[in-house]
């Protein structure tokens, strides 16, 4: 019994001063150490249960130190005192330790059989993740030793080092690079002596070097022992080992005799010029009389053939299927050639600058100058010679050699330039680490391929010059896809396909870690301000309100660690806290920079900008792409799971180089698409930022944009303003709550706008960066196989400016219904006639087709505003000024129009519910069948409620009736749509029954309902709405259970849910937490989360596949093609002809046998499979559970053929 309230407080009291017979103590002591024993026992509960749902956030890692491994080592133990906490079980069957710890918890034990499963599979993936570690390792040690001019510790290097060969990573150079380094030496040694020496030492490593299956170091190898012989041929100053060195170079010319000397064997390299190429061809020619022959081209199968889902696009489309028509850009190879190189140049730079256009501050003076005068450089440099006259760390101090200390320094102060241009007083310590290190690792890079790659820069003219001939080619855009085509000229070239910069991607193991320590703490002690700095900021510009004579100095960047919250992609009840490292920067300090106003923005180099050519494309395995001198992951990794190494669990898992094509063949597309940015709408954007933005009168009107206050016109309340001291106390208390409420209301709305301002100030200054150029916009995907530009600032994925500022580089005349679709796509955006015909919304078009979108689109702040009061009124904006331009044509069908139409998916989720289901009633609701109207699912469910309540509100059950007229009491009317939509619409993405109350029960709070009434009514609307979607969606309801009991039963063999999508890409999920017995690692599934998130990412999965099928299908038929999940963008004037392709895809896809292929999949991966064990009783229960019987509805999905608003 728990009694609350004024009750409960009395209940306590009175109990806590009674007394013991014969004059006993107070119970006091006895409830106060109840409660706190108890609240303890809470307190550990709860951190225990967020510990195991969230292993990588500060609960997790803190009971991993303080619980988990302090039981580890109970194991051994024998104190009996301790002993006591360790119970041996007696069960056979465990061979293990149930643990006890003085908080009693414990920790469940594994069958012993399941657990060296898990230690061994365990091991298979980190040994890939070592063997990485292991080669950058490596390449760290060549590029110190490089440095320090030391061939004897590279040869070590080499001799130990065994190459991590493996077609589904990056290629290891280790030993191609490495004998490159002591060829150069070697030919550089100024005495024949030095060269003996080198030649005897070298040659015990080529003697034990593997160069099997690496090319690279094959090349390298016939290079070394060319220049070897040489040497020997012209040299005569050691008569007397003269038939020692003879005999040392026949053992190394024997070594490649037959195996590795065939020219033909020799294929394609990349960090060897195509002169030494040939050269290393014609040795080997010599040695082994082996003639070169030169292969035709293969054009192999294009997709696995088993994936029978594009099997219509596994060859290039017919030319009457191919439309051309498409206006480019840029239609000149000399101008792409110029943009190449100008892109080249940005990822070889580590800071891209853009001006900043919209400063308009009063002072002359810039920030840039106002921090120059603070003399911060020349402090940086002296406290950089200090620590390097210090430092002991070899690795570090190494990395040092090539650079004088003010060019460091200027590296570090450049940093700080560019973190306090951000605005924000707290930088990710990581973007910090990753910017500082970049640079200073980049011109190390860049002096190894001066010295080693000098054929580089040709390389990559060579390569590009061939491939946008796909680009400027409508046949070869019709007969290959970017892949394929990339292979293709590479193979001809003698280059390997993946020409990213040797040595690029490495880590430089713990280097990078320990350098941006130490450039933290420089920042830290040399960036600050002194009492008489302060005191003179504090005389010049007292709005500041700094207080100097509390303050001797201030310290500008600090690091510090902070708790952040984690929204992980799935609905969840509970967001993830994880602890992250910031730098932190002073607050005051940020407002007086911005009196100023920096000239220019800072922002990192490579995948945070757009490309200003078709980026490079991802290759088989998912490997290369997207910019050229550089490689990334092609998965999307938000850093929850560190350990789980998704992208190498994605690659275990590829069973060839064909699986998986279609799904890098789509991302390629999606980033080849060329934008622009829509200049029309960045100038009325620019008009608001500067003209409006300023006024607090306009908070409404700007909110309604999507675009911020400006800080500066939030006036922090003055307490003097508000408190006359005079009145007496009593008047002043009151007052002074109030006023320290609003001053922090005001402070925190100022923080956020100025958050808000920044992040549309980063956005509006990129765009007037690149408003004169083509822009690409290279995509990456989550685990699931979600797609995501990858640029952050600037993309079409985003809030409805971020959509509005870029439209299609290539223009497509209307034709003749691209009027009306342009006209309708207007009407869509407003959300005016959502629940209407197609024909009503087009006949609304021409009723204020000149009052109101003409009128937008000739005045669009002087005129009526119309766009402005629509649900998108950016997006709205271009549509009006398409029209109108468009209209001003004699003949509008020969308008040469940019701008995406969308074609919208209808609660997309529920969409492939139904269909795995063949829900029929479901699919009229999300509709998948024809109708006049479209269907609307919100208002349906809510309707269905509403009946139910009505039926209740004469319930003979009076709890159930007194809820019902309860709820008729607060909400008299209708059930507003909105009061259901979020839970309906997260249902899919498996939503909780706890989760669902929650939702409804915030948005009864914004309904102002009665506080005291909004539990038990959101209880009840969240039963009425979950059984009113069981009725509409029966079958896919019942698929959603056995969905979760499929990922309960896998979990309960310890394993993650996994499946492959149908498009060949296998899905792992992440939901694991590391666990340890003994000294062996292993991991397990997260089951409250691998069963949540099991359903909503499967259903992902489809509309990704389906995103996919469309986005190939488009391209193969020369149709644009962008995609925002699952809202699908083209031309005006190739709409109807998308619209075909996505019913005809969703369809072929849900035709497949799904749910079966998902069961078979279960059965081979946890059933049959070698590597899982299980008793024959937990098999047999498995089988029960992947042998569903769940009967299909009456739904005919060739029905979505027809219908109008499928996607609409």
């Amino acid at each position: 019994m728990i009694i609350q309230g004024p009750d409960g407080q009395k209940f306590w009291k009175e109990i806590s001063q009674l007394t013991l017979p014969k004059g006993g103590k107070k119970l006091t002591f006895i409830t106060k150490n109840i409660v706190a024993i108890g609240a303890c026992v809470i307190a550990f509960g709860y951190f225990s249960f967020q510990a195991e749902a969230n292993p990588n956030s500060i609960y997790g890692r803190t009971y991993e130190k303080l619980i988990t491994y302090p039981l580890k080592t109970l194991k051994n133990v024998s104190d009996p005192f301790l002993l006591f906490f360790l119970i041996p079980l007696n069960n056979s069957s465990y061979n293990g330790i149930l643990f006890i710890s003085w908080g009693g918890v414990m920790k469940k034990v594994i069958p012993q059989n399941l657990r060296i499963g898990l230690i061994q599979q365990h091991k298979l993936l980190k040994g890939s993740y070592l063997k990485e570690i292991e080669k950058a390792r490596n390449e760290t040690l060549l590029i110190k030793n490089y440095i320090c001019n030391d061939y004897i510790s590279i040869t070590r290097t080499l001799i130990s080092y065994k190459p991590f060969n493996d077609n589904k990573y990056d290629p290891d150079y280790v030993n191609g690079i490495g004998l490159l380094i002591l060829k150069k030496f070697f030919n550089e040694m100024n005495t024949e002596r030095d060269k003996l020496r080198l030649f005897f030492n070298s040659s015990t490593l080529l003697k034990s070097l593997s160069l099997e299956n690496d090319t690279e170091a094959q090349l390298s190898y016939l290079l070394l022992v060319h220049d070897f012989q040489n040497w020997y041929k012209n040299s005569e100053l050691f008569s007397d080992r003269m038939l020692e060195i003879k005999n040392r170079l026949q053992e190394l010319l024997d070594k490649i005799q037959s195996k590795y000397s065939k020219p033909y064997i020799l294929n394609n390299t990349r960090i060897h010029s195509q002169e030494n190429f040939e050269l290393a061809s014609n040795i080997a020619y010599k040695i082994s009389g082996h003639t070169k022959t030169t292969e035709n081209e293969v054009f192999e199968q294009r997709y696995d053939k088993t994936l029978t889902l594009v099997n219509d696009i596994q060859s290039p489309v017919d030319e009457s299927n191919y439309i051309i028509g498409k206006k480019g850009f840029i239609n000149s190879k000399k101008e792409y050639m110029s943009l190449f190189k100008k892109q080249l140049s940005y990822e070889h730079q580590t800071y891209f600058k853009t001006y900043n256009f919209l400063r308009n501050s009063n002072n002359k003076m810039t920030a840039e100058e106002v921090i120059k005068n603070l003399n911060w450089l020349p402090k940086i440099n002296k406290s950089l010679i200090e620590c390097l006259e210090n430092i002991k760390d070899s690795d570090v101090s190494t990395f040092f050699l090539p650079y004088k200390t003010n060019e460091i320094a200027e590296i570090i102060y450049k940093e700080a330039i560019r973190m306090l241009s951000y605005g924000q007083n707290m930088i990710d310590y990581t973007t910090f680490e990753n910017g500082i290190t970049r640079e200073i690792f980049k011109r190390i890079q860049n002096n190894l391929i001066k010295d080693f790659l000098k054929h580089d820069d040709k390389m990559y003219i060579e390569v590009f010059n061939k491939y946008i001939d796909l680009f400027l080619n409508d046949n070869l855009r019709r007969l290959f896809r970017p892949r394929e085509y990339w292979i293709n000229i590479c193979n001809k070239l003698n280059i390997y396909p993946d020409i990213s910069q040797p040595f690029f991607n490495t880590d430089l193991w713990r280097i990078k870690e320990k350098i941006s320590k130490l450039f933290s703490r420089i920042l830290s002690e040399s960036c600050i301000l002194t009492n008489d700095q302060l005191t003179e900021i504090a005389n010049r510009h007292p709005e500041l309100g700094l207080n100097v004579k509390l303050i001797k100095k201030l310290k500008i960047f600090t690091v510090k660690t902070a708790s952040v919250k984690n929204k992980e992609a799935i609905i969840d009840d509970f967001e993830s806290t994880i602890m992250t490292r910031f730098i932190s920067i002073d607050t005051k300090f940020l407002q007086y920079l911005d009196l100023y106003q920096f000239k220019e923005l800072i922002f990192h180099t490579g995948n945070e900008m757009p490309m200003l050519v078709p980026p490079r494309p991802y290759l088989d395995y998912g490997k290369c792409g997207p910019l050229y001198t550089s490689n990334s992951t092609i998965l999307k990794d938000k850093g929850l799971y560190p350990d789980v190494f998704l992208e190498k669990q994605m690659k275990m898992r590829l069973k060839d180089k064909y699986q998986g094509r279609p799904v890098w063949d789509a991302l390629n597309e999606l980033g080849c698409v060329p934008w622009k940015i829509n200049k029309p709408i960045f100038d009325v954007m620019i008009d608001i930022f500067n003209n409006y933005t300023y006024n607090l009168e306009n908070e409404s009107f700007l909110d309604n944009l999507g675009f911020p206050l400006n800080p500066k016109s939030i006036v922090i309340p003055n307490i003097k303003d508000h408190i006359k001291f005079k009145e007496s106390d009593n008047n002043n208390k009151g007052k002074l709550k109030e006023f320290f409420k609003l001053k922090q209301l005001m402070e925190n709305k100022k923080r956020k706008m100025n958050s808000l301002t920044y992040w549309m100030l980063y956005r509006l200054s990129i765009a007037n960066h690149f408003k004169d150029y083509i822009l690409y916009f290279p995509h990456n995907m989550d685990f699931r196989g979600r797609v995501y530009p990858i640029s952050p600032y600037l993309s079409h994925m985003g809030d409805d400016v971020s959509r509005s500022l870029l439209i299609f580089a290539n223009g497509r005349k209307l034709g003749p219904n691209g009027l009306q679709w342009l006209k309708l796509h207007c009407i869509n955006l407003t959300g005016f006639l959502k629940k209407e015909s197609i024909e009503k919304r087009l006949e609304y078009a021409e009723e204020i087709l000149d009052d109101k979108i003409r009128d937008s689109a000739k005045y669009p702040l002087n005129g009526s505003r119309w766009w402005m009061e629509s649900e998108e009124p950016w997006q709205t904006l271009t549509a009006c000024v398409e029209i109108n331009n468009a209209m001003m044509m004699d003949d509008p069908s020969e308008f040469i129009s940019y701008m995406p139409v969308h074609q919208d998916g209808s609660c997309n989720g529920l969409q492939h519910y139904a269909s795995l289901g063949r829900d029929k009633d479901g699919g009229i609701e999300v509709n998948l069948l024809p109708s006049k109207k479209p269907a609307d699912i919100y208002s349906a469910v809510a309707q269905r409620v509403d009946i139910k309540r009505e039926i209740d509100e004469k319930s003979d059950e009076n709890s159930i009736k007194e809820v019902a007229l309860l709820l008729r009491k607060e909400i008299p009317n209708k059930l507003p749509r909105k009061l259901l939509k979020q839970t309906i619409m997260t249902t899919v993405y498996g939503v909780t029954e706890f989760g669902a109350v929650l939702q409804i029960a915030k948005q009864l709070r914004n309904l102002r309902v009665n506080d005291e009434n909004i539990a038990p009514l959101a209880k009840y609307l969240k039963d009425q709405t979950l059984a009113s979607l069981s009725e509409a969606f029966a079958t896919s309801m019942a698929l959603k259970e056995w969905f979760r009991k499929c990922a309960g039963h896998i979990t309960g063999i310890y394993k993650s849910v996994e499946w492959i999508t149908p498009l060949g890409l296998p899905v792992y999920q992440p939901y694991m937490k590391t666990d340890f017995i003994d000294d062996d690692e292993y991991q397990i599934p997260i089951k409250s989360k691998q069963i949540n998130a099991f359903p909503p990412n499967y259903v992902h999965s489809l509309d990704s596949t389906h995103m996919m099928l469309t986005a190939l299908n488009c391209t193969a038929k020369n149709v644009e093609f962008a995609a925002v999940h699952d809202c699908f963008w083209t031309h005006a004037g190739t709409v109807e002809e998308m619209n075909k392709i996505i019913r005809e895809e969703f369809i072929k896809l849900h035709n497949e046998p799904l749910i079966d292929n998902l069961a078979s999949h279960f059965k081979k991966t946890y059933l049959y499979n070698n590597s899982v064990i299980v008793d024959d009783v937990t098999k047999s229960k498995l089988i029960e559970v992947f042998n569903h019987k769940i009967k299909k509805g009456q739904l005919d999905i060739n029905e979505v053929r027809n219908s109008v608003h499928f996607f609409s």
